[in-house]
């Protein structure tokens, strides 16, 4: 599918990128701004415990989650010009319905619920660091429906016009 979605390279794009990855041999936070997009991004997306480790440049690389769940304090730092976050996991979910009984879930969603527990905050960092916050509704879209890509990819579109109508002239400078 990242074939199907990326450019080989990250230098290919045409707007600058990075993505993070954590590093499960040195617990650093790894920041990816050239080279291979494809495998970049695959080990950014890489959840612990349900894929295996991307191998690449002699670490063992995961979701960047684990460490930082939106970037955008890293993103500030660089001081490349303004920032726009787009926070995609739907954290809010964890409210349990209270008319409902509390059941286990499954591992996979544990593991993916302990990679979200320390993304509560990541919108009040966006605001913080980002001129534009996108926050796409994909509350019919569960957390672990990978196949559910090109449905989250138009919310992302469509909330991303829905900003920029709103926001875009303070982005600008307007």
């Amino acid at each position: 599918m990242l074939e199907r979605n990326l450019p080989a390279r990250v230098e290919e794009l045409w707007r600058p990128f990075f993505c993070v990855t954590t590093d499960l041999l040195s617990g650093e936070l790894v920041t990816h701004r050239h080279g291979d997009l494809r495998l970049a991004v695959a080990a950014s997306m890489c959840l612990p415990g349900l894929a295996p480790p991307v191998v690449m440049g002699g670490r063992l690389l995961v979701d960047g989650g684990v460490l930082d769940n939106l970037p955008v304090a890293g993103m500030a730092a660089m001081s490349e010009g303004p920032i726009i976050a787009s926070k995609v996991n739907n954290s809010e979910a964890f409210a349990p319905d209270p008319d409902a009984p509390l059941t286990s879930p499954a591992i996979p969603e544990t593991l993916y619920r302990l990679i979200l527990l320390g993304a509560h905050d990541t919108v009040a960092a966006a605001r913080t660091h980002a001129a534009l916050v996108i926050t796409p509704d994909n509350s019919d879209v569960g957390m672990l429906e990978f196949h559910m890509l090109d449905r989250m990819r138009e919310a992302g579109r469509r909330a991303t016009v829905e900003a920029l109508e709103r926001d875009g002239a303070a982005l600008l400078g307007a």
